[in-house]
């Protein structure tokens, strides 16, 4: 913003505009590569399937082995998996009975990772209010310096 703000030509506006769509896109998919991508297109699809129940680190794990295993030269295992989704992802894990969670209060943050990595489409969010996935009427894909 402070870079438009000084240039007068509106023509050159529109095209750092364009440079910086273009970086963003790069940057969305760069991160989609990742091996946190992968963790989060697992919890989006576990969630999908069973919105209203708590995800286990072990039923995480299983679908990721399963999903992603091959790519991996590393053994897949709850402690990697567990490590990926409190430090590199910052969501927090609970032990219930025994048996490590994500609980239902990191919806909301899961909302926003699954966004920053490209995992949501323009139509597609969450219900921050109620932590449910589902479809939000009042989402918009964000835009760049408007």
């Amino acid at each position: 913003m402070p870079l438009l703000s000084v240039i007068k030509d509106p023509k050159a506006c529109e095209e750092l505009k364009g440079v910086a769509r273009q970086c963003q896109r790069e940057l969305v998919s760069e991160r989609g590569l990742d091996t946190e991508a992968h963790v989060l297109a697992v919890l989006q699809e576990l969630l999908s399937i069973a919105r209203d129940v708590v995800l286990t680190i072990k039923e995480v794990t299983e679908r990721f082995a399963e999903e992603y295993g091959g790519e991996y030269e590393r053994k897949i295992t709850g402690k990697w998996v567990g490590y990926i989704l409190r430090k590199r992802l910052h969501l927090r894990a609970e032990k219930r009975h025994g048996v490590f969670v994500i609980p239902a209060t990191e919806k909301p943050k899961l909302d926003r990772l699954f966004e920053r990595y490209g995992l949501v489409d323009s139509t597609v969010s969450s219900s921050r209010a109620t932590g449910q996935l589902g479809p939000d009427p009042e989402f918009r894909t964000p835009t760049l310096y408007n």
